[in-house]
């Protein structure tokens, strides 16, 4: 008898530490923490190192994201976008969102947003352009394309061509709404969250990256989508 109840205890204690530490092992393999990256005071991750896309958390506060969606109202007007056709460069309607065009530093909290830009993407300030805020409605989009100028254009004499492009979410969309930034070639779509904002390296070796070929997403609902489009160029950019 005393046997058997010593056999039992030692069963009962070898199934005691099993469950323990497998209880341990699965508490391990749930708690994910993301890779998150200091680079000049921001906290970012790298979604792609090739080509480079970054996820930039809380790129602005509150308080500028609500100050350029004021601007976005008081400047906005139809987007246009400039496409190649039989070599000549024309505009079309690719994207259906309203535009706001703004003069660079023309308040203190936009000329602060554009030496974050410069700061994050470790670039002169004199090669950043001046702001866009873009706001998109119920079913309105924007077609895969690049942030890049056509060989002929004439805004590559204001500065060379945008080697880089961070855009700035303005307002946090749900997955019901949509609204995404997609980079079809890649198979990566981020969501629109308030303050923060995704980077992404345009030129490769002084070259067009084309699989940096990205779109904003059909807006599904009655909230609107508000963002800002940074482009970083070559050189110094000149203002109209």
């Amino acid at each position: 008898m005393n046997k058997i109840i010593i056999v039992l205890n030692l069963i009962i204690l070898f199934f005691g530490f099993y469950f323990y530490f497998e209880l341990i092992r699965r508490q391990d393999s749930i708690i994910y923490e993301p890779k998150v990256l200091k680079l000049n005071g921001f906290m970012y991750e790298t979604i792609i190192n090739d080509p480079k896309i970054c996820y930039i958390h809380n790129f602005i506060t509150e308080k500028e994201a609500d100050h350029m969606i004021d601007m976005c109202k008081n400047y906005k007007e139809k987007s246009t976008v400039e496409v190649k056709s039989d070599s000549v460069i024309i505009k079309k309607n690719i994207r259906t969102s309203l535009t706001a065009f703004l003069k660079k530093g023309m308040t203190d909290i936009i000329r602060k947003i554009e030496k974050k830009a410069a700061r994050f993407s470790q670039a002169p300030y004199e090669n950043i352009e001046a702001l866009q805020c873009v706001v998109y409605k119920n079913d309105e989009y924007y077609r895969p394309h690049l942030d890049t100028f056509n060989e002929n254009s004439p805004f590559l004499s204001r500065g060379g061509n945008r080697k880089a492009s961070i855009f700035v979410y303005l307002t946090t969309l749900s997955p019901e709404e949509e609204g995404c930034t997609n980079f079809p070639k890649l198979k990566y779509k981020i969501r629109p969250v308030k303050c923060d904002a995704i980077y992404f390296e345009n030129m490769k070796n002084n070259s067009v990256d084309e699989r940096l070929l990205h779109e904003g997403e059909t807006v599904k609902g009655f909230k609107k989508k508000y963002g800002i489009n940074i482009w970083i160029r070559e050189s110094t950019f000149i203002p109209k």
